[in-house]
């Protein structure tokens, strides 16, 4: 999904967004959307399968298939009963309800927690709940969303924050493990910038330094531990 929605609603920055769609609307325009926030219009995309979510559902989709078949019903037909008597609800409709949050999180070559994010201190109190520098106040009852469960304040989402980085960057100091990866002249390895439309090849001019690896041998290990511990945790599942 678009990065944009999905670290406005894990890092909560939905909760102080005093924006209304009828500060933004042509005068022109009908106002029957003029007291909506930017989160309800995210919401009512991914409602209406416009917007890629994650998660998407407030059900594990493993769980859903498992009740559908126990209940003899077609999986499709038991989600759209559920959804219609709000049995099962979309993940965004109640982004600070646990079952809703993100808890794992995979981070390569991007300072995320630096230059990268937008609301830096909303990332450190919601997303990690560590220390953070932020000042804004939560919008009042009138200005709350009308498409979302509003909830308490949650600090502290993820359990588990991994980063992927030769450099030491601000994510790499708020996570809970870095994997050495190896620099720019330890690997074979393509290269883009946003400045540039060309991309650069490299040859590895040296090996890679202790236990530093390239990107791809990293992604492949991880893989082939998860499928491993996959067969004792997960088993067979549809």
């Amino acid at each position: 999904m678009n990065s944009t929605s999905f670290y406005y609603f894990h890092t909560d920055q939905f909760r102080y967004e005093d924006v209304k769609i009828g500060d933004l609307l042509s005068p022109l325009a009908e106002n029957t959307y003029k007291d909506y926030s930017p989160a309800d219009f995210n919401v009512k995309a991914v409602r209406m399968g416009w917007l890629p979510a994650t998660p998407y559902l407030d059900k594990n989709p493993i769980e859903i298939i498992k009740d559908a078949q126990n209940q003899n019903l077609d999986p499709k037909d038991y989600l759209i009963n559920n959804l219609k008597e709000s049995r099962i609800r979309f993940a965004f409709e109640d982004p600070d309800n646990p079952a809703n949050f993100v808890r794992n999180m995979f981070v390569w070559r991007s300072n995320l927690l630096g230059a990268s994010s937008k609301g830096h201190e909303y990332f450190l109190k919601h997303l990690l709940g560590t220390k953070s520098g932020v000042l804004a106040k939560e919008i009042d009852e009138s200005k709350r969303p009308k498409e979302i469960v509003w909830r308490n304040s949650v600090e502290g989402k993820l359990d588990l924050l991994v980063t992927l980085d030769f450099r030491m960057s601000t994510t790499c100091i708020y996570s809970d493990i870095v994997l050495p990866a190896a620099s720019w002249y330890e690997k074979e390895d393509l290269s883009t910038t946003d400045m540039h439309p060309f991309i650069h090849p490299f040859s590895k001019a040296l090996d890679p330094l202790w236990e530093s690896k390239n990107d791809w041998d990293i992604f492949k290990e991880l893989a082939k531990k998860f499928s491993e511990l996959a067969k004792d945790h997960l088993g067979v599942q549809k």
